[in-house]
C-alpha cells in the first residue's frame, strides 16, 4: 500500500500545511466513505480541493490524522467521521474540533504494512478460507495513498462481508 504513515515526532513534516479551522464532529454521510476509511468535509471549507488529508485535534489535544474526501452536500463547519474513526481519535458527536491540512513529503509513505482483520459480527463470520492475495489487492485499491497511524481501526467490505482492520 503507498500510503503516508503519520510521524508522531515534533519536526516539520507533523506541522499543518495551514491554519487550523473549527469544525463540528458528525457522522459519516455515507457508508461508501465509512467502508474508505474516508472523514468527509464540505467542499465550501476547502474550494478547490478534491480529497486532502487532515490533522485533527480532539477536545483533548491531542492530534490525529486522517484521509478525507470532498463531499457535496456536507454543511459548511462540519466533519464526518465513522464509527470506528471517532472511537479511534476518541471524537463525540458534536465535539469542537481543529482541523487542518497536512502535507506529506515523500520521504512519509510506506510500500508495505501489516494488519490485523476481524469480523465485525463473529457469529456470521464465514468459515470459508480467504484469498490473501484477492484480499490484499483489495485493501491496495480501496486504501492507497491513504493516511494511516499506528493502531487506527477502520472498516472494509470484503466478499460481502464488513470486517475491521486495525493497522
Amino acid at each position: 500500500v503507498n500510503a503516508p504513515v503519520a510521524a508522531r515526532t515534533a519536526d516539520k513534516r507533523t506541522r499543518p500545511a495551514m491554519a487550523a479551522r473549527e469544525l463540528k464532529a458528525v457522522k459519516c454521510p455515507n457508508e461508501v466513505y465509512a467502508l474508505r476509511n474516508l472523514a468527509t468535509v464540505s467542499p465550501e471549507d476547502y474550494a478547490g480541493q478534491t480529497s486532502i488529508y487532515v490533522c485533527v485535534k480532539n477536545v483533548s489535544g491531542k492530534e490525529f490524522f486522517f484521509s478525507a474526501a470532498i463531499v457535496e452536500g456536507m454543511k459548511s463547519g462540519e466533519i464526518g467521521f465513522s464509527s470506528p474513526q471517532r472511537s479511534y481519535a476518541k471524537i463525540a458527536m458534536g465535539d469542537k474540533l481543529q482541523v487542518s491540512i497536512k502535507k506529506f513529503q515523500a520521504t512519509d509513505f510506506l510500500g508495505a504494512m501489516t494488519l490485523q482483520i476481524d469480523f465485525m459480527k463473529k457469529k456470521q463470520a464465514g468459515k470459508d478460507r480467504y484469498d490473501t492475495t484477492a484480499l490484499s489487492k483489495t485493501i491496495v485499491s480501496n486504501f492507497n495513498r491513504q493516511v494511516f497511524e499506528q493502531d487506527m481501526e477502520f472498516v472494509f467490505a470484503f466478499q460481502g462481508e464488513t470486517s475491521e482492520v486495525k493497522f
